[in-house]
């Protein structure tokens, strides 16, 4: 084809036929340049489809540390339903000299004394930064939401987590500095009876289950309760958008929720001055209180969940046939029992 184009350039050079050979040098740049601009296209979309796939890859691999999150999440918020509803006990005074010397005793000592720490996955998020001016636009709403998640959630944690530690290593070295009993817990694994007296009657131990509940519960727990509901609302939200519903469903690793499984909760619920409705619409859970606006509802485990607009631990009651009977909700010194009405 090159020797193709010299030979007529020649042939125009040598019959003096300049102004067509200008024509033709003209055409020939022309077709240069719009070879180089299809190349530099092509090349572009390459390079887009490139950067378009890394951002597909990020934003699938924050959906699976989403999913990883919130299950590891129903862990965390079972055990800090556990400690609020011991505390309770403790502080009511319903406990007995026979509850320390039962085989429980461990248990109950060990109230107050355990922060569990929900370590936040952000690898997927840290690659999706790295590459946020080139985020095409149909993903750019997703991230303020993202941001909100992993920066400032993130954040809250951290810092809670930080003062529930700092409370609980403190309470314990005073243990260790001020119990002649503490030894005798720690190695032979024995409850004294100085030690349950401690446990049923000392106010430096009321007063750090109170503490406890203030910054690992009220602060911690809190920070934990909002970063489940933006993450479960950014998961779906990803789900949806990356349509990635048939591997959610496929593959039993994924934070997966059937609400056909939680078909017990729905109904109505009812105490002494209060009204509460469980509903499905849409394959999604609603719990509505009162004349309040509905809120979504969101299963921790198969008879406890959470809702989006309550802190309150609720714990749904069943008979030994399975039926359900109703629910009972707590946090701090405030609880209810509800029946539900068939």
């Amino acid at each position: 084809m090159i020797k193709f184009f010299r030979k007529i350039r020649q042939n125009l050079l040598t019959e003096n036929k300049f102004s067509k050979y200008l024509f033709y040098a003209i055409g020939e740049i022309l077709l240069v340049v719009i070879g180089i601009l299809i190349a530099l296209n092509v090349n572009n979309l390459n390079e887009s489809q490139k950067q378009d796939a890394k951002i597909f890859e990020a934003l699938k691999e924050i959906h699976r540390d989403l999913s990883a999150d919130i299950i590891e999440s129903n862990v965390v918020i079972t055990n800090y339903r556990n400690e609020d509803s011991m505390i309770n006990v403790i502080m009511t005074k319903k406990m007995s000299v026979e509850d320390y010397r039962g085989i429980n005793w461990p248990y109950y000592v060990n109230t107050a004394s355990n922060i569990y720490d929900l370590k936040i996955n952000n690898n997927g998020f840290e690659k999706l930064m790295v590459n946020s001016d080139k985020i095409p636009e149909k993903y750019k709403h997703l991230v303020e939401s993202l941001k909100k998640i992993y920066i400032n959630d993130k954040n809250d944690l951290a810092e809670s987590f930080k003062l529930g530690t700092a409370d609980i290593t403190q309470y314990l070295s005073y243990l260790k500095q001020n119990m002649d009993w503490y030894s005798e817990f720690i190695y032979n694994i024995n409850l004294t009876e100085d030690a349950i007296n401690y446990y049923l009657n000392d106010s430096y131990y009321k007063n750090h289950l109170a503490q406890y509940f203030a910054l690992s519960i009220g602060n911690y727990y809190a920070d934990i309760y909002q970063f489940r509901i933006d993450a479960e609302d950014s998961y779906q939200e990803l789900t949806n958008i990356l349509q990635l519903e048939d591997v959610v469903a496929s593959d039993s690793t994924y934070y997966n929720i059937n609400v056909k499984d939680y078909e017990h909760f729905l109904g109505t619920y009812k105490d002494s001055t209060s009204t509460a409705v469980i509903s499905m619409e849409s394959d999604k859970l609603f719990y509505k209180w009162k004349a309040g606006d509905k809120a979504r509802l969101f299963p921790v485990s198969k008879n406890s969940f959470m809702q989006a607009n309550d802190e309150s631990f609720n714990i749904i009651v069943l008979d030994s046939t399975g039926h359900t009977q109703g629910h009972n909700w707590h946090f701090g010194r405030q609880k209810g029992t509800m029946k539900k009405t068939y």
